[in-house]
């Protein structure tokens, strides 16, 4: 089998038959579908019994405790009989016949991870033609006017501060399984550590310009992105699961974590915003608490041009709730 596609389920009955028939009349390869429903309160579990009955590829893991996508993702991963896996999310759209083409790719170059490029919207009718403009802006370096390239990331180790999303990849699942991945068991940003484990130990990464998800962000609904509230403050138990895979493989540290020191200010100025009043002083202590693993070399390195992050940091030690109303 070619490919296994995971998707977690948490109240996504109006959806989930639609997408995952999308996928299935679209996709040539051989591929599975392993829908994991996350102890949904709402029909999602009639709807994946339907699609199981109807369609060989489709399977389910049915979870007894609501756990978060996170932890759906890796039920789903351990069942995964395809050679490549594709994290997916039940409520987006795959942009069509982009699987195969990803497949191709990957498998025709022999890497070990793909990162497509995506299109983000608040409706399936209005999504736009393209990426956050930061990871547009990366995608631009790293692709140049190719279509597809082999990554190299000791010359552009900013790729890894991309969005971490977890739909806009497709890894090898026998080896990153042996080198240990997992996503997060927080509530929000369960795919920070998946996302750098996966940018970091691939072996060989290929970059692409196919759009391989519609991600829906739609207002009002149970988007996590949507979510602000305390949860929020979960950002930094996701973030210092990337910082023990720095303690654990000192080499990437010091090919990486600059740039995950960066995409950490980016991720915390965006979040604050999603946190109640009543809650971002423990937001801001919290990530006080998490700039104590900076060395000197690593401050003075984030002083430097490129990075422009130190200043950013001393505002926040400084007025963590003047930046944290301003421009929100």
């Amino acid at each position: 089998m070619e490919l296994s596609i995971v998707i977690p389920v948490y109240n996504c009955a109006d959806d989930l038959a639609a997408n995952v028939e999308r996928i299935i009349s679209d996709v040539a390869a051989d591929f599975e579908v392993i829908l994991v429903d996350d102890k949904s309160t709402d029909a999602s579990r009639q709807v994946i019994e339907i699609l199981c009955e109807t369609h060989e590829r489709v399977s389910a893991v049915l979870l007894d405790e609501n756990g978060g996508a996170g932890l759906a993702r890796v039920a789903g991963f351990a069942e995964a009989k395809g050679e490549y896996t594709l994290f997916f999310d039940a409520d987006d759209q795959i942009v069509e016949g982009s699987i195969d083409k990803c497949l191709f790719a990957i498998r025709s170059e022999g890497a070990d991870a793909l990162v497509a490029s995506y299109h983000y919207g608040q409706s399936i009718s209005e999504h736009s033609n393209g990426m956050h403009r930061r990871d547009e802006e990366i995608f631009s370096t790293v692709l140049g006017k190719a279509e597809t390239v082999i990554a190299h990331m000791g010359r552009t180790p900013e790729l890894a501060s991309i969005t971490a999303y977890p739909w806009n990849k497709i890894i090898a699942t026998q080896p990153f399984r042996d080198n240990g991945l997992f996503f997060s068991a927080t509530p929000v940003h369960n795919d920070i550590y998946a996302h750098w484990h996966i940018m970091m130990l691939a072996k060989k990464l290929v970059v692409t310009r196919t759009p391989l998800c519609i991600h829906i962000v739609e207002q009002g609904k149970g988007n996590i992105t949507n979510i602000a509230d305390k949860r929020r403050l979960e950002i930094f138990t996701a973030l210092e699961d990337v910082e023990r895979l720095f303690e654990d493989r000192p080499w990437l540290k010091r090919r990486y974590y600059n740039e995950f020191l960066e995409f950490k200010m980016n991720l915390v100025e965006w979040a604050v915003g999603r946190v109640p009043l009543a809650h971002r002083a423990e937001f801001a202590r919290r990530y006080a608490e998490s700039c104590r693993r900076i060395t000197v070399l690593d401050y003075n390195t984030l002083a430097s041009p490129k990075f422009d992050v130190a200043g950013r940091m001393r505002r926040w030690m400084n007025d963590p709730y003047g930046l944290a109303v301003k421009d929100f």
